[in-house]
C-alpha cells in the first residue's frame, strides 16, 4: 500500500516538473520573426507603396494622398469594410489597403447686384451647373427715355476675372462666385436743351420731338409720379413724394 502512494506521489510530481519545464520553455521562445507586406495602393494613377511588417506589428500611417477633385476618407483592406485603424490594428498576413476618395462637392453662389439674395447652387466636381433664371435690374439712372422706362439689360454671368461662364462647356472645379452683367440703360441727351434745369430741358425735347417718353428723376428731386398726354405727346415722369404740376 505505501509502495502504491509513493509511486502515485512520484508520478504527480514528474508531471509537475514537466508542465512547469514546458511553460518556462514556451516563455523563453523568441518572438515570431516572420514579415508580412502591406501594399498601400493610393488609387490615383501613382505606384503602389508597400512596408514590410513583422507579424503582430502596426503599419506606420503614410503621408496622405493626393487625387484632384476627390477628398481622401482613409484607407481600406481591398477598399471594403472598415477604415483600417492604424493605432489599434496588427498585421497577421499580406494586405493591400487601398484610398478612399469621395466626389468634392463645391458652391456655386450667383450674385444678381440688384439687390436681391444671392442664388447658390451645389455641384459635384466636374459636373456642369444649372443656370438660373434671368435675373431683372429697375433702373436707377435718371434722364428721359423713349418709351415705358427700360431696365437694365441682362447680359450674362460672369466668372471673377470678368470673363464670361458658359453653362454649356465650362465645368465646375471649385467654390466660385458668379455675377451678373449688366448693360445700363442710355438716356436721350439733352444736354443741348434749353432750360435752367433737366425738367425744363426734358419739356423742351418732348415738345419738339412728339411720341411717348419718360423721365426718371433724381431721387432727390420730389415729385408725385405723374403722366401728362396733351398733343400727341406723352411724357410720365418718376419722382418722390411732393406733387408739382408740369406743364407743356
Amino acid at each position: 500500500m505505501k509502495n502504491k502512494q509513493t509511486s502515485l506521489i512520484i508520478a504527480l510530481i514528474a508531471i509537475i516538473t514537466m508542465s512547469l519545464t514546458v511553460c518556462q520553455n514556451e516563455s523563453d521562445q523568441p518572438p515570431s520573426s516572420k514579415t508580412f507586406t502591406v501594399t498601400f495602393d493610393a488609387d490615383n494613377g501613382t505606384e503602389s507603396t508597400t512596408q514590410t511588417i513583422t507579424e503582430g506589428g502596426k503599419v506606420t500611417e503614410p503621408s496622405t494622398p493626393i487625387n484632384n477633385g476627390y477628398g481622401f476618407g482613409g484607407w481600406y483592406i481591398d477598399g471594403e469594410g472598415e477604415a483600417w485603424d492604424f493605432d489599434t490594428n496588427t498585421v497577421s498576413s499580406d494586405i493591400t489597403l487601398k484610398a478612399k476618395w469621395n466626389l468634392n462637392k463645391y458652391t456655386v453662389t450667383f450674385n444678381a447686384g440688384n439687390g436681391t439674395e444671392n442664388i447658390t447652387k451645389t455641384v459635384n466636381h466636374g459636373d456642369k451647373v444649372t443656370e438660373p433664371e434671368n435675373p431683372t435690374k429697375a433702373n436707377d439712372i435718371a434722364g428721359l427715355y423713349h418709351g415705358i422706362l427700360p431696365d437694365y439689360i441682362f447680359t450674362g454671368w460672369q466668372k471673377p476675372d470678368g470673363t464670361e461662364w458658359n453653362f454649356s462647356t465650362t465645368f465646375v472645379t471649385s467654390d466660385i462666385t458668379l455675377t451678373a452683367k449688366w448693360t445700363a440703360p442710355s438716356p436721350v441727351n439733352i444736354s443741348l436743351q434749353n432750360g435752367q434745369n433737366v425738367i425744363v430741358k426734358a419739356i423742351s425735347y418732348v415738345k419738339t420731338n412728339p411720341g411717348t417718353f419718360t423721365f426718371l428723376l433724381d431721387t432727390d428731386i420730389e415729385l408725385v409720379p405723374q403722366t401728362i398726354d396733351v398733343s400727341n405727346i406723352k411724357l410720365t415722369l418718376i419722382g418722390l413724394e411732393t406733387e408739382r404740376k408740369i406743364n407743356l
